[in-house]
């Protein structure tokens, strides 16, 4: 999203997770380490970084990881929990992409 004056605007959770990616980065850690260290699968971590909730297990899991990854960080979780509930609650504005089935039925094979 860009604003009034032409500037890119990263989305509340995106920015949730560049700050997450930041504070790992600064610590000098990957995310395998953060992974072994929380014992959350460092696909996760990813996830969470790049501000990807909606493709973590489900909202409890949201929660949980995000205070998990935060508390290794030293990062305030309660400033970002509220923010990650209430983007989560927004109806999604795009459709799921879901394919439509070319044929329900089999030919029929004469012989």
């Amino acid at each position: 999203m860009k604003n009034e004056k032409g500037i890119v605007e990263l989305p509340p959770l995106a920015l949730i997770g560049e700050e997450i990616g930041k504070a790992r980065r600064k610590r000098r850690m990957t995310t395998l380490q953060v992974s072994q260290k929380t014992r959350i699968p460092e696909r996760y971590i990813c996830c969470v970084e790049a501000g990807d909730f909606a493709s973590l297990p489900a909202k409890p899991f949201v929660f949980g990881f995000t205070r998990t990854i935060c508390g290794l960080l030293e990062l305030d979780a309660d400033a970002y929990i509220p923010v990650i509930r209430s983007e989560m609650a927004k109806p999604q504005t795009s459709e799921p992409s879901i394919p439509t089935p070319v044929s329900k039925t089999r030919p029929v094979l004469r012989r």
